[in-house]
């Protein structure tokens, strides 16, 4: 069905997001990472995945969310950007497969977050409960999370900003 989005539904700090299924690859649990020297704040480093060297992202840095207990379950979800790259995204525990109307996501008010994190933000998603009540799962923009290129207006000689 054309007019349905299938979502694959994770926990980043306690929170519920989402990504568009089709550029998610394969999910991992969390295997060995090699940090890489001076690299970006969000980059945790580089994996070894079946002899690719693929990068991986930390999606609560590059969300500029507060650091939380690494004791949680913790996946990599393996994406596929543009030019068919590979990139590894951490998130904490992976939930479910959702698929959505793709009317059913909403634009995200401008006023819930900072315009950093904005832009990386499709919309959100409002779920009944059968018990009653609903939750909202935010839904990301896949390309805008994995690109690594600087912000506008981030110095490139600092840490910051990110």
């Amino acid at each position: 069905m054309e007019d349905t989005e299938k979502l694959i539904v994770f926990e980043v700090n306690g929170e519920e997001y989402s990504l568009p299924i089709h550029p998610v690859k394969e999910v991992l649990e969390s295997p060995h990472i090699t940090p890489v020297p001076e690299s970006l704040p969000f980059i945790l480093g580089i994996m070894n995945l079946r002899g690719k060297i693929v990068p991986v992202i930390d999606l609560a840095r590059r969300l500029d969310l507060p650091e939380q207990d690494g004791s949680r379950e913790q996946h990599i979800l393996i994406t596929e950007g543009e030019e068919k790259s590979l990139v590894g995204v951490k998130v904490g525990r992976v939930m479910e497969i959702l698929t959505v109307h793709k009317d059913e996501i909403q634009p995200t008010p401008a006023i819930v977050s900072k315009a950093l994190a904005r832009e990386f933000l499709q919309g959100a998603v409002a779920i009944e409960q059968p018990q009653g009540g609903s939750r909202i799962v935010l839904v990301l923009e896949l390309i805008k999370v994995i690109d690594t290129g600087q912000p506008a207006g981030l110095n490139q000689s600092t840490n910051e900003g990110v």
